[in-house]
C-alpha cells in the first residue's frame, strides 16, 4: 500500500513531466480582472439590467455547462455575446483558438470546442426581494 505522502511525492514529480510541452489553458490575469471590474462598474444601470435579464433567460440546466471545464451546449451557444472590441483590446491577448464571451452574468474564456477554460462573474446589482403578503394580524 502506498502512503499518501509517497503518492503526492510521485504525482508532484511526474505531473510536470507528463504535461511537458502542453500549454496550460489561458486564464484571466490580475490586469484582466481590474479591466473587467472597471468596465462593468462604469456601465449604466440599464445595461446592467439587460445583462441581468440575459442571466435569468438562460436555460435552467445551464449552470453545469457554464462551469470551468464544462462544454457549452448548442442551446447555450445561442446565448453568448462576444465582448465589446474596446474591452477586448484592454485585456491580455489570448492564444489562437480561444475567445472571450459574455454568457448571462459571466465573462468566460472558451476554447475552439466551446469548453469553458476560465470565468469571471459580472458584479450585478441585487434584485429587490418580491414583496409578499403579510399574514393577517390576530
Amino acid at each position: 500500500m502506498v502512503s499518501r505522502v509517497e503518492f503526492l511525492t510521485v504525482v508532484t514529480f511526474l505531473l510536470p513531466v507528463c504535461l511537458q510541452g502542453q500549454a496550460a489553458p489561458p486564464q484571466f490575469v490580475s490586469d484582466d480582472l481590474v479591466a473587467l471590474r472597471g468596465f462593468f462598474a462604469n456601465l449604466p444601470p440599464q445595461v446592467l439590467a439587460a445583462i441581468q435579464a440575459m442571466e435569468s433567460n438562460l436555460p435552467p440546466s445551464s449552470a453545469q455547462s457554464i462551469g470551468i471545464g464544462g462544454r457549452l451546449t448548442s442551446s447555450l451557444t445561442k446565448h453568448y455575446r462576444l465582448l465589446p472590441s474596446g474591452l477586448e483590446k484592454s485585456l491580455s491577448p489570448l492564444p489562437a483558438g480561444y475567445r472571450r464571451a459574455l454568457i448571462g452574468g459571466r465573462v468566460v474564456i472558451l476554447d475552439a470546442r466551446n469548453v469553458v477554460r476560465d470565468m469571471y462573474f459580472v458584479p450585478l446589482p441585487r434584485q429587490a426581494a418580491p414583496k409578499g403578503r403579510r399574514p393577517p394580524a390576530q
